[in-house]
């Protein structure tokens, strides 16, 4: 068998970059991602342009433009000067200030936690033969938030599973895909309902696959659509009634199944109604419409 390294691929340590004004509260915007050659020692990223922060406006509102693009600035000076250091072997006094740990750990060093609104965040190990070409490809899915849930066809194929039980139990013209939101902040579900009449979606369904191969992924995708829902309800812009069929891990792993329940009850906390897989003709309580004007527009769910 060839070794990865007679193919020339290399092993490196990835993170992202994210801009965290309220620490407190856990949320954050992805700006940047960076990956470092574990062998080499060598740093490569890509960040978000510092006059590009509508985006940034979009998530924070409240704060001013420009100290999203101070910051992002001051980012980008700093990893400027990081990379030159790193990837030149220079490592200084300097280095080992910048960071507060020992320079010869460049990826410890970054993902140490600071104070300040920037958090750099460990994402795991990859293999790759051009790194360039799998920051591009990360930058625009993490960071562009382009093509963002085609990063798991199982998520796919459970969305269509849902799609095929709406059909089956006679309610699929009633949800359709749909915008929930406003232009100020929006995102798209696969399943909502918005009475006729109405301005605004009563009820969005997202089917959310955790079933992925790593406990650190099962959080990150999760942590995604926990975010969105937050921005949501911070805008007051959350449907009446927000549903997350989830399918968690087949195997019995435990730490990804303990990473997957910590996604489940935060969305319950967060006021999303979770059905579980092997649950998931509860779902049929929460979409059955019913034929009355005068009767509830759902079936109550019943007490499971």
């Amino acid at each position: 068998m060839e070794s990865i390294y007679a193919m020339n691929i290399k092993a490196y340590n990835t993170g992202t970059i994210e801009l965290m004004p309220y620490p407190e509260h856990g949320e954050f915007c992805i700006v940047g991602v960076f990956a470092i050659d574990a062998q080499a020692r060598t740093i490569h990223y890509r960040l978000q342009e510092p006059r590009k922060t509508k985006r940034l406006s979009g998530f924070f509102p409240e704060l001013e433009r420009k100290l999203f693009t101070r910051t992002l600035k001051s980012v980008h000076e700093e990893w400027l000067r990081l990379a030159d250091m790193v990837n030149k072997g220079d490592h200084t006094e300097e280095f080992r200030e910048l960071t507060k740990v020992d320079g010869a750990d460049i990826f410890k060093a970054i993902v140490q936690p600071r104070e300040g609104m920037i958090r750099h965040k460990e994402r795991g190990t990859i293999l790759s033969k051009d790194i360039n070409a799998w920051l591009d490809e990360a930058f625009t899915k993490m960071v562009l938030r382009i093509d963002l849930d085609s990063i798991y066809p199982e998520e796919t194929k459970f969305t269509n599973h849902v799609s095929s039980l709406l059909k089956e139990w006679n309610v699929a013209g009633a949800w359709k895909a749909g915008r929930v939101g406003q232009e100020d902040y929006h995102t798209t579900f696969p399943f909502t309902y918005t009475p006729q009449g109405a301005e605004r979606v009563e009820r969005a369904i997202k089917p959310l696959f955790l079933g992925q191969d790593s406990a650190t992924k099962i959080l990150d995708h999760g942590d995604v659509w926990l975010q969105k829902v937050r921005r949501l309800k911070h805008f007051n812009l959350a449907p009446e009634l927000l549903i997350f069929p989830v399918q968690r891990p087949v195997e019995s792993d435990d730490i990804r199944q303990k990473h997957a329940d910590l996604v489940i009850e935060d969305l319950k906390q967060a006021g999303v109604e979770v059905i579980e897989q092997n649950n998931i003709a509860h779902l049929q309580h929460y979409v059955q419409i019913e034929a009355t004007e005068n009767a509830p527009l759902f079936t109550q769910p019943q007490a499971y």
